[in-house]
């Protein structure tokens, strides 16, 4: 039988100024999860409004509580958000202890605090140091906890001064940001999610696991300005993604890629930031893609190296920042005028760039912390069924692409640093197994033909001249080279 997942969602409730449960809920449905609402307070409009009118829902948050409990109510995740009292703080904790456990099958829910306790270096004026201190018992029933900078040092003890002079500086500075995350880490959640980095054009997002002691940064782009309630929607999309299955940094690629896009949008509405994002205008975003998945790359220096930034493949594509990808070409010596034939696929119709167009034999991205030599392999077998030797490969070095257009409605900017490579391979056509999500058709063609049609720039083909030359004068070489022998 099937099962649709269910989270539950522990924020105040706020009619006006999307914000905390206005955000979450339509989200997390968006996402195909029964969301269940524990509301902390009711607000007319969030408290960035003179004018708020505020009902604490504390005094009955334990009968609340207890009535799910007696129904034995089970939840594939938990999303915490803003708390307003000490006895709040309380409350969830024990709302944890009582849910947060395994169910029947032995399955535990996929737990996401996230510590709204303040932002831009000041605590909340609704928050006492009490609750501050009380805060960092909620934080290790957490899988993921999500603070901004501002949380990270209250929770850590750090100078919020110190840690963004510092940055403000040299940037991600490695070490120290692993170490703070590493002592947040240390009191219980598997992982920790540092929210909210502005640097320049973008925003930067660290994800630190601590198993691997790992740090990792994804990057997106900054648009706009700040806005009320972006921490709430950014908070709510990662959980929704976490409890589907997705790895962290995968829900997190995905979630900072729906508020650039929903920022983008807000630009358009021209609507005050106080209201928030108009969020509502992307929600398909959620709906139309695989929430268990999103592709992340490097993002990388002209000369390959990692800069140490991972970005969603959407992002990368959406905004032309360079990431790395594997081109081999498959050829055979013939009677051409080149002296030789080089196998070519067809893009099918529904690829998010050049569908149907005739491209390189076998091509793909390298994903973050992947190597160029596994990425070609795993690309050939992947898109044509074949698997072969790295030493039948001949690696030719890289090439720099840059392409633009509008595909299927959207944007497309794909700038590459591509790892070329060549193989010397007489197959028959009809004995390879492409992949037919990606390829419709495989052909060889004369290499006179190629290099007229890149030299025009004629229409069905998404090939480089630059890198045909490149390729072709050290295929003809080798050609040239065996019919000698």
């Amino acid at each position: 039988m099937k099962h649709q997942r269910r989270i539950a969602v522990i924020n105040d409730v706020t009619g006006f100024g999307r914000c905390s449960v206005t955000v979450a809920l339509p989200i997390l449905s968006a996402m195909r999860l029964e969301t269940c609402i524990v509301p902390t307070a009711v607000l007319s409009m969030h408290t960035a409004y003179p004018e708020y009118m505020l009902h604490d829902f504390t005094p009955y948050l334990p009968e609340y509580i207890d009535s799910w409990a007696q129904r034995n109510l089970t939840f594939d995740g938990i999303l915490t958000g803003f708390l307003g009292s000490e006895e709040q703080i309380e409350d969830v904790e024990r709302f944890l202890q009582t849910f947060g456990g395994t169910d029947g099958q032995g399955e535990r829910p996929r737990i996401v605090v996230d510590p709204v306790m303040g932002d831009h270096g000041k605590i909340y004026t609704s928050y006492t140091q009490t609750m501050c201190k009380a805060m960092r018992r909620l934080v290790p029933y957490a899988d993921v906890v999500t603070p901004n900078v501002t949380e990270l040092c209250e929770l850590t003890d750090a100078s919020y001064d110190e840690i963004m002079g510092d940055f403000e500086k040299a940037g991600i500075r490695e070490s120290t940001w692993t170490m703070l995350c590493r002592k947040l880490s240390d009191m219980g959640p598997k992982v920790v999610v540092v929210t909210g980095l502005p640097q320049e054009e973008q925003i930067l997002n660290l994800v630190y696991r601590r198993e691997e002691d790992r740090l990792t940064v994804i990057a997106s782009k900054r648009v706009g300005q700040e806005r009320c309630g972006t921490g709430d929607i950014f908070s709510s999309v990662l959980a929704g993604s976490f409890v589907h299955g997705a790895s962290v940094e995968e829900a997190v690629a995905l979630a900072a890629r729906f508020v650039s896009v929903a920022a983008e949008t807000t630009q358009d509405f021209g609507v005050d930031p106080k209201e928030g994002l108009c969020f509502e205008e992307c929600l398909s975003m959620l709906t139309e893609i695989r929430t268990d998945h999103s592709e992340l790359f490097d993002v990388r220096t002209p000369d390959g190296e990692v800069t140490g930034m991972v970005m969603s493949r959407e992002d990368a594509h959406r905004y032309g920042y360079l990431h790395g990808t594997v081109h081999l070409w498959i050829w055979r010596p013939s009677q051409d005028a080149t002296g030789v034939d080089v196998l070519l696929q067809r893009r099918c119709e529904e690829k998010e760039s050049y569908p149907g167009c005739l491209d390189i034999s076998s091509a793909g991205h390298i994903s973050a912390g992947q190597v160029p030599e596994d990425a070609v392999l795993r690309e050939l077998y992947e898109e044509l069924g074949l698997q072969v030797a790295l030493t039948d490969l001949t690696y030719l070095g890289t090439h720099t692409g840059y392409s633009s257009g509008h595909f299927h409605g959207k944007v497309f900017r794909n700038h590459e640093l591509s790892y070329v490579y060549a193989y010397e391979k007489d197959l028959d056509p009809q004995t390879l197994s492409p992949d037919p999500v990606e390829v419709s058709e495989v052909c060889w063609l004369p290499g006179s033909v190629i290099s007229e049609a890149v030299k025009n720039r004629a229409p069905g083909y998404c090939l480089y001249e630059t890198e045909w030359n490149m390729v072709l004068e050290a295929v003809t070489r080798s050609a040239s080279i065996g019919g000698k022998k």
